[in-house]
């Protein structure tokens, strides 16, 4: 019986430590609305929620400024990956565009070359179009168009449910074990006490 006297100290310290990391990490969420306390004049509601709209501007932030901005996309539209690409899926789309156009009464096989020429000069000048194009929209684009706008609108815009599933999903492990840590770190406290405890009753 003394045995488990003295061990129930540090258990009791580890269920203390795991439970108090456990709400902890509750209250990042939770609760989604503030309640007010009564009596006082304080209110308490979950870090996330409190700070969503901050929250969503920081992450808007820094996707444009570290990952992807306006400015990667129209570098991506001159190259030469995306023109090769761009002309060969409009080539034949341009092609038979072409053939449905010239009259019927002309052979298939004179619509054929008129069609291929027309098509092949096309293809030539694209690459220059859409260059020109890139550099005319430009401008209203990186006026018009913000990622960090968009993702602090959309961020905004979820319900606590969806945001609070996101969240755990992505750092589901993470947060594991610092629930397991808040046990682990109990335990050890409460071992320092038996021990200190120890010490002193035997002096």
């Amino acid at each position: 019986m003394v045995l488990i006297s003295y061990l129930s100290i540090p258990l009791i310290g580890a269920i203390i430590g795991w439970i108090t990391n456990v709400l902890a990490i509750k209250l990042l969420f939770r609760p989604y609305e503030p309640i007010k306390l009564p009596l006082l004049n304080y209110s308490i509601q979950g870090l996330i929620p409190k700070r969503k709209a901050e929250i969503a501007q920081s992450i808007g932030q820094v996707i444009e400024e570290e990952l992807i901005s306006i400015d990667d996309i129209l570098q991506l539209l001159k190259t030469s990956k995306f023109l090769d690409k761009t002309v060969g899926v409009l080539s034949p789309i341009l092609k038979q565009t072409i053939l449905h156009r010239i009259p019927h009464f002309i052979p298939n096989a004179i619509k054929e070359i008129i069609a291929s020429l027309i098509t092949d000069v096309l293809a030539s000048e694209l690459p220059g179009l859409l260059e020109q194009f890139r550099i005319d929209i430009s401008s209203e684009l990186k006026q018009s168009f913000s990622f960090a706008e968009i993702i602090q609108q959309k961020i905004n815009d979820m319900d606590w449910t969806s945001l609070e599933h996101i969240i755990l999903s992505i750092a589901k492990r993470e947060l594991r074990h610092i629930e397991i840590l808040g046990g682990v770190l109990g335990f050890m406290i409460g071992l320092v006490q038996l021990i200190i405890s120890f010490y002193l009753n035997t002096f």
